[in-house]
């Protein structure tokens, strides 16, 4: 019988939501040390693989940011050490399929494959590169903040979003397209988490990412399709501020954290769609800031 991969990832992930510790993504991911990268190609993992390799690290005591397949640790001059366990990570692949309703008889699907890579400290025999420090790895909290504030203003001013501060709570209007933001923040981490996630709600807008559009008819489908974009925007912000070196500190709502368990433990698919369309907002995020930067310049 073939391993369920992505059932062993939900059931995990649920079990880190009930054990009520510190969730993994809304750490410091990068610190001083490069992204979670494949070792041999330098390439960088996004998307669901980065929260993948997030939580086996954080289930398993994992630190180092490099990772290889068993092929390619060998091919290194390095052995997997006996006894380690893999960590299973995905990626979609193309296929072409017979369809009587298509013009030319064919269509393409994308099917999910899993494949497995291992740490570098579950590794001998090859030596831990010299990390290369990150942008902002030298600089305190506050100044990684800054850099994150200005990043996200950057992309507000590009999409013409309204930011606000005023008292009350923090919140995106899609109909005002406005993020609003509060004083009296305590933590670096909670203003940091704050901010993204409004932010990555905002991406959900019809004139971007259009998210929004869940079709529900009642209340408690509309709901359930909040808690879901609740959960796109707490993973985005754990990861945007991963990438300026800062922890994720976002207040809970009970609701949304049972709504998020239900699904997950209904649907193992449910963090993954989530994840990808976390990454998805991060990317146009910074694209439309990158944009404006270049053209202030």
């Amino acid at each position: 019988m073939a391993k369920d991969y992505a059932q062993e990832f939900t059931d995990s992930i649920i079990k880190i939501i009930e054990s009520g510790e510190t969730l993994p993504w809304r750490k410091s991911w990068q610190s001083r040390d490069l992204p979670h990268q494949n070792l041999k190609s330098g390439s960088p993992y996004s998307g669901v693989n980065v929260l993948m390799l997030l939580v086996s690290a954080y289930l398993n005591g994992l630190t180092s940011p490099y990772w290889l397949t068993f092929k390619q640790a060998k091919e290194m001059g390095g052995q997997v050490k006996k006894g380690s366990k893999g960590t299973a990570i995905t990626f979609y692949k193309s296929l072409t399929v017979d369809d009587e309703t298509a013009p030319d008889g064919e269509a393409t699907i994308h099917v999910r494959r899993f494949y497995t890579v291992f740490n570098l400290d579950q590794i001998e025999g090859i030596e831990t590169p010299e990390a290369a420090l990150i942008e902002g790895a030298e600089l305190t909290p506050d100044e990684n903040k800054d850099r994150l504030e200005r990043h996200l203003m950057a992309y507000a001013q590009a999409e013409g979003i309204t930011h606000r501060v005023s008292g009350g709570s923090a919140y995106y209007s899609p109909v005002a397209d406005l993020v609003n933001m509060p004083t009296g923040f305590t933590s670096v981490a909670g203003y940091a988490g704050t901010l993204a996630h409004e932010y990555i709600h905002s991406t959900g807008h019809k004139s971007r990412l259009n998210r929004f559009e869940s079709g529900a008819t009642s209340t408690k489908e509309h709901k359930e399709a909040y808690a879901a974009e609740e959960l796109v925007a707490e993973l985005g912000a754990g990861m945007l501020c991963g990438l300026f070196g800062l922890e994720s500190d976002v207040v809970d709502h009970a609701s949304y954290i049972e709504s998020w368990l239900r699904h997950l433990r209904g649907n193992k698919d449910f963090v993954f769609k989530a994840a990808a369309k976390a990454q998805k907002a991060i990317n146009f995020i910074d694209a439309a800031a990158h944009l404006e930067q270049v053209q202030a310049a």
